[in-house]
């Protein structure tokens, strides 16, 4: 087992973009005249139960009309109507028509089918390159493709003809052109055209992209070249990849290094160690931690507690709990004094000692100390290799390549955007500032995508479309929903018995009365519980363990006092048996969204003196999923069925998932059956249960 040792690992910020399928209704050819390529995604139409697809900014590309759909995928999609399997284009046309029972992508030109429970492959012209012959199949790679008939795998080309013939047990890939085989329990190689590389007759194989194949027989390792000649002897207890012409190999516990031809390079001396990287590698004897190079020769002693690879030209040490830099020649730069310690990028290394962060250059020398809670590394393209984000009191600020703090802490978080472009956050709202610090398009999005050739995806609200890089926006689409009103409601009052009890339960919670809610809950009470994963309750016991306090012993009374509060909101009559279910809002679960109290003011900022956009009353309304804490409030983010973005008080809602409550009479006595917690259990602020949100 591989030995683990301290190494300093630095924060990349790393974004993803993917632009895919280029397609061709009115609204896309606007969008690719801009030079902005359309990306389709399914979607469901809950209104038919059918499927479609839309651009990235929600436009309808292509009618829902399909009982099922994959994305595209080489420029045609697999969609399914009447238990039938098709593909159409991007346009929406069906070009291979409804006659499969089932069908896979297609990758490398082929997609499988399927029909009367044989599967068989075809062209992007619907045409079969081979009949419908195999119980199971495997997706065609660049070469061949495995199939299996009559519990035997084989393997065919991409004419169909069969290469290998159904003799193995089974065949996974390895790499491109080499796949393992196996046949009575042995491991064998063999190549993409069916050669024979090793027969099956080891009992493990590693194979690699380099020349060597690793094979292990009566639990010894060795290895032969691409041609399947053995280069070594069947004397090793664990290998590993090559990396660098070299690879790593353990006998009678110690490791070395043999070259691609077989020959130990580096002998078996060592405690453990790591594969090479930029010719040196790490070792490790007596417990201590030292660098080699590719003849075996020390480039330090074996004197560190923990190492690093060498990343450019120096790698962090560690000794005695503290950190340092030594170079490609072994030479500490820096000495052991730094509590942490960073990677170099192309300008300097983040440092911390005595709770100060510093830059330093790759003489070693301090460039400048930062005021800073912490400081990490910004990569993603060579051009901006030497950024960093500073933090302060929850407050982000860009350093520059020469360690200069060219915004001030004033960004609640800060992301690389690509071209450029950062990304800064203020109130919730994303805008963006260049690679001076100077903000170039201001703060208001609450999303965004990276840039791509000047343009991004942003949004507001439910609105979407395309920002330029002087600002300007092209809005696409806006996102709207109908509106719904509920409103509050307390049927309980109905029962006299139950407002006694009622007022009962709320004087047991206020005097912190255990034994009287005890004997309320009833016997098979079930509670549904979200905080490690959803699962319930379903006994008493348990369930009066579950609200006790592990220290005291008592009742987490701070739980109860929120139960009440959401019985004070009024109740419904339960649908299946004689009794209440509390709050009203118990079973009118609106996924991703909140209620609004009465006659709330929506605000347009996160900020009480902002302009009121509207006024609600009961209404629900889709949450953004985010808090911003301004003026000591907590705000919410909302989209209104009109797709207007708004802010609202944290203490102006309702959430759906809070505690919700069940009563029901018992033998003339009313008891607690049922209590689902709220699902996002962390979210308390001061014992207070309010919007998970």
């Amino acid at each position: 087992m591989k030995k683990i040792f301290a190494i300093l690992t630095t924060i990349i910020l790393l974004t993803n973009i993917n632009y895919s399928v280029k397609a061709n209704s009115k609204t896309e050819k606007n969008a690719i005249k801009q030079k902005y390529t359309i990306e389709l995604d399914t979607f469901y139409d809950e209104s038919n139960n059918l499927y479609g697809y839309k651009d990235q900014f929600g436009n309808v590309i292509i009618k829902p009309k399909f009982s099922h759909c994959e994305n595209f995928n080489e420029g045609l999609a697999l969609v399914k109507s009447n238990d039938k399997c098709g593909y159409i284009n991007t346009k929406g046309k069906l070009v291979i028509g409804y006659k499969f029972d089932d069908a896979r992508n297609f990758y490398n030109g082929i997609a499988l089918v399927k029909k009367n429970n044989k599967w068989a492959f075809i062209n992007k012209e619907g045409k079969n390159i081979t009949r419908f012959e195999f119980d199971d199949a495997k997706d065609f790679n660049k070469y061949c493709a495995i199939v299996q008939k009559d519990n035997k795998w084989a393997l065919i080309n991409k004419k169909g003809k069969n290469l290998t013939g159904y003799k193995f047990d089974y065949i996974r890939q390895s790499s491109d052109n080499r796949m393992y085989v196996g046949a009575n329990s042995k491991v064998g190689l063999i190549d993409e055209k069916g050669n024979i590389i090793l027969q099956c007759k080891y009992d493990d194989i590693e194979d690699s992209k380099d020349n060597c194949i690793a094979f292990k027989k009566e639990d010894k390792w060795g290895y032969v070249n691409k041609q399947g000649i053995r280069i070594t002897s069947q004397i090793y207890d664990d290998v590993n990849p090559f990396r660098g012409g070299l690879a790593r190999v353990r006998e009678n516990d110690k490791y070395g290094y043999i070259d691609e031809f077989g020959k130990q390079v580096i002998d078996c001396q060592f405690d453990y160690s790591e594969n090479f990287t930029n010719d040196y590698a790490i070792a490790m004897m007596n417990s201590k931690y030292g660098y080699i190079d590719k003849k075996g020769k020390k480039i330090t002693e074996f004197i560190f507690d923990g190492a690093s690879e060498f990343n450019s030209d120096y790698a962090i040490v560690r000794k005695n709990g503290k950190y340092g830099y030594i170079d490609k020649k072994g030479k500490n730069i820096t000495g052991f004094v730094f509590d942490e310690a960073s990677v170099f990028n192309s300008n300097y290394a983040i440092v911390k000692i005595n709770d100060k962060y510093s830059l330093l250059n790759a003489k070693g020398e301090n460039i400048t100390t930062l005021d800073a809670d912490s400081v990490y590394n910004v990569r993603h393209h060579d051009e901006f290799d030497g950024y960093s984000i500073a933090e302060k009191n929850s407050k982000h600020a860009l350093i520059n390549p020469q360690g200069k703090n060219i915004t001030g802490y004033k960004y609640d978080d800060i992301e690389y955007a690509l071209e450029d472009v950062f990304a800064v956050k203020v109130l919730g709202e994303w805008g963006f500032v260049d690679k001076t610090g100077k903000m170039i398009i201001e703060p208001e999005y609450d999303e965004y995508t990276p840039f791509k050739d000047g343009k991004a995806i942003v949004k507001i609200g439910g609105k979407k479309g395309i920002l330029y890089k002087n600002g300007k926006v092209d809005w696409k689409d806006t996102e709207t929903y109908e509106k719904v009103v509920i409103n509050p409601v307390d049927e309980s009052d109905k029962s006299e018995s139950f407002k006694k009890f009622k007022e009962q339960l709320f004087k047991a919670i206020s005097q912190k009365d255990k034994e009287f809610i005890t004997n309320h809950i009833d016997d098979s009470i079930v509670v549904r519980l979200y905080g490690s994963g959803r699962y319930f309750i379903d006994e008493k016991d348990d369930c009066v363990e579950h609200f006790l306090d592990s220290d005291t012993k008592n009742f987490r009374w701070y739980e109860w006092e929120a139960i009440m509060n959401n019985i004070k909101l009024g109740g419904v009559e339960g649908k299946e048996s004689k009794g209440f279910n509390f709050p009203f809002l118990y079973d009118k679960e609106q996924e991703g969204k909140v209620l609004i109290k009465e006659k709330v003011d929506i605000y347009q900022k996160p900020d009480i003196n902002a302009e009121v956009i509207n006024q609600l009353s009961n209404e629900s309304v889709k949450c953004l999923y985010f808090i911003v804490y301004n003026q000591d409030k907590k705000w919410i983010k909302v989209q209104l069925p009109s797709g207007d973005r708004g802010y609202v008080t944290s203490d102006n809602i309702l959430c759906f998932d809070d505690y919700e409550i069940k009563f029901k009479l018992i033998n003339g006595v009313w008891k607690i059956t049922r209590i689902n917690e709220p699902l996002h259990w962390g979210n308390r602020i001061k014992h207070e249960v309010e919007c998970p949100y």
